[in-house]
């Protein structure tokens, strides 16, 4: 197995005048050998055509991409799919119908002219390895969704390749096949240490999957790290909001320090983050505060505390296990979610909500230094 080195790579699209739109901007990436890492982000971020310029799929305008020792693109050099040593699992899986699971996965092993002996007992092998050796000789017509996934997941690793690129993969499946789903491909990566590049919109998949995330916006990574860095620590009020599902509030301006004015009152905070986006677009307020649901209180207390307001219950979710409130506070709103043995409150009823300074980070944002490309390439 080998790893993805990506070095300022730049990838644009036929625009719908004569212009070109951006879908990668300068975006440099290195997994390194035996890692999982996700692409994660909004459809039009530009997840998938890194990995489509991974695979060879897509030709970048410029940058440089290598797999293992081999450089796959620059400057005069491009290397077809064919020869970059790699799997690729799809979304839609790309299984032939009228082939037998077991044909399906030596496919790659015949395309190379290995000998029928060896292909029969790797495809055994790698089909024993997804749980799966006794379906060998069904078509895929007769397999559920779980287990055509596994058959494109054999196929993909049958040939050893340096790299498996993930298109989206479980995104056709229910919501509890996809939870066993991301269970089984943790545990597979554990076993066989493959270094994979797994693009997904979903952030619970890119949590529980990933040794490091890569969060997308307008063709750039706006931050890199593990999934609890990512998820505890955003460094963006995109971040936040995508991945956290954080409550965004917008200040007016800074009274002093640690305080904002908001159109709710005086609001006391504890972090401040400068952001700077020199290449992406967000329509955020200058000061943007950002909360977690799960640290909000709701209940009886002085609203003489500090970051104590009044607000009314607007719209109640039973989740099973916790409960989510969206409560109007002013002129703003902000989810809550409480576990399911905590008091129970009414929709429309009065009540009043506590926000812990030391949970609130505010981001003092800036859009200095934006360029019409970068725009464009957000408006995608």
């Amino acid at each position: 197995m080998g790893e993805i080195i990506i070095e300022n790579l730049n990838k644009t699209f036929p625009g719908r005048s004569s212009e070109k739109t951006k879908v990668i901007s300068n975006l440099s990436l290195h997994v390194k050998q035996g890692q999982t890492v996700s692409l994660l982000g909004p459809s039009g971020c530009g997840k998938t055509t890194t990995l489509r310029s991974i695979a060879g799929l897509e030709i970048p305008d410029s940058g440089k991409i290598s797999i293992g020792s081999k450089t796959v693109f620059d400057k005069g050099v491009w290397v077809p799919p064919h020869r970059r040593n790699i799997g690729m699992v799809f979304q839609s899986y790309a299984l032939w119908p009228h082939l037998s699971v077991f044909d399906n996965v030596a496919y790659p092993l015949r395309e190379q002219k290995v000998k029928k002996d060896d292909i029969k007992k790797r495809v055994n092998e790698v089909l024993d390895l997804v749980g799966i050796g006794h379906l060998h000789n069904r078509n895929p017509g007769q397999l559920s969704g779980g287990q055509q996934q596994r058959v494109a997941l054999a196929r993909s690793i049958v040939s050893e390749p340096d790299v498996i690129l993930f298109d989206e993969p479980l995104s056709n499946l229910d919501a509890k096949l996809r939870k066993q789903m991301r269970i089984e491909l943790s545990e597979l990566q554990e076993r066989v240490k493959f270094t994979s590049v797994y693009v997904t919109h979903d952030r619970i998949e890119a949590l529980n999957i990933s040794d490091y995330i890569a969060v997308m916006a307008g063709g750039c990574i706006l931050q890199y790290g593990t999934p609890n860095d990512i998820y505890s620590n955003p460094e963006h009020p995109f971040v936040a909001d995508f991945i956290g599902e954080y409550n965004l509030l917008t200040a007016a301006k800074e009274i002093r320090s640690n305080v904002v004015e908001t159109s709710f009152g005086a609001l006391q905070y504890g972090r401040v983050k400068d952001v700077k986006d020199p290449t992406t677009v967000f329509n955020y307020a200058n000061f943007v505060i950002a909360i977690p649901p799960d640290v909000i209180e709701i209940g009886n207390f002085s609203k003489y505390e500090p970051n104590c307001f009044e607000g009314i219950i607007r719209h109640i979710t039973f989740l099973g296990t916790s409960v989510e409130y969206i409560v109007q506070i002013g002129d703003q709103k902000v989810n809550v979610m409480t576990t399911r043995d905590q008091q129970h409150f009414n929709q429309g009823e009065h009540v009043l909500v506590k926000l812990p300074p030391e949970e609130i980070v505010l981001y003092r944002y800036s859009k200095a230094g934006i360029t019409a490309d970068a725009e464009a390439a957000v408006a995608l």
